[in-house]
């Protein structure tokens, strides 16, 4: 599943780095995860490595994480910082890899992202309004942290249920190489592109999965790991379970 939530402002951003990036794995008991930064957007900044508070708060600020100059044009309070696309797989492939230890199945997860991610930016547009026109130009770069995690959102008094996913923040900036200058993203091609990025992230991951000796059936639109029992599957779904049942809104 890919999901795309973007965040208004850099406080609201701010707020849900600390409490949904770095602090949103259940199992980690108040550790912090750390998050990388990706892309040819986060090259040209020389982000590299392990990602720092100081500098995710000044890029969602629009800041430049190393002078604190403005980076985009555009800087008013509600703007948007940033979009968060979060790359969750089959509920079997957690249960093998976080219960049974097979951590190839996690590498092979972060792989599927990336390579989606690599397709991401070639699709990425900024909005070109310069000399009187109006039109979008491609910018094939972007400014991503991503922090993987290993549990679901728990539901109040149960324990979080096993579920990799991986978090890839994607800065509302592009670097513009026509205009020589940092621009908003294209907000429409965002998530346009999402059903596609989804279907892209899903096969190439079975792929990876059926590589490692693993057989995979269709479930619905995704699918599933043979031989991973469905009363496994949905006993390690308990979220599923409330929100189908209304529970929650």
């Amino acid at each position: 599943m890919l999901t795309v939530y973007s965040t208004k402002g850099g406080d609201a951003a701010k707020a849900y780095f600390f409490s949904g990036l770095v602090h949103g794995d259940y199992y980690a008991e108040g550790q912090e995860r750390v998050g990388q930064w990706w892309g040819k957007g986060a090259e040209i900044l020389n982000l590299r490595g392990p990602v720092q508070t100081r500098d995710f708060c000044r890029l969602v600020d629009n800041q430049h994480p190393q002078t604190k100059a403005r980076l985009t044009l555009r800087n008013k309070l509600d703007r948007r910082a940033g979009y968060d696309l979060t790359f969750s797989p089959c509920k079997s492939l957690s249960i093998l890899a976080l219960l049974l230890g097979d951590e190839r199945l996690v590498h092979a997860v972060r792989e599927s992202v990336i390579a989606t991610l690599e397709e991401a930016e070639r699709l990425i547009q900024t909005r070109v309004r310069k000399d009187g026109q109006i039109a979008d130009r491609f910018t094939n770069n972007l400014v991503v942290a991503l922090f993987p995690h290993l549990t679901a959102r728990p539901e109040s008094g149960l324990v979080p249920d096993p579920q990799v996913h991986i978090h890839s923040y994607a800065i509302n900036a592009t670097f513009d190489t026509m205009e020589h200058t940092w621009k908003a993203l294209q907000a429409f091609q965002v998530k346009f592109n999402a059903p596609f990025l989804e279907a892209l992230f899903h096969n190439d991951l079975a792929r990876r999965v059926q590589e490692l000796g693993y057989e995979v059936t269709g479930k619905g639109k995704f699918w599933e790991i043979k031989g991973v029992p469905q009363e496994a599957i949905t006993i390690f779904s308990k979220r599923c379970r409330t929100e189908d049942s209304g529970s929650f809104p």
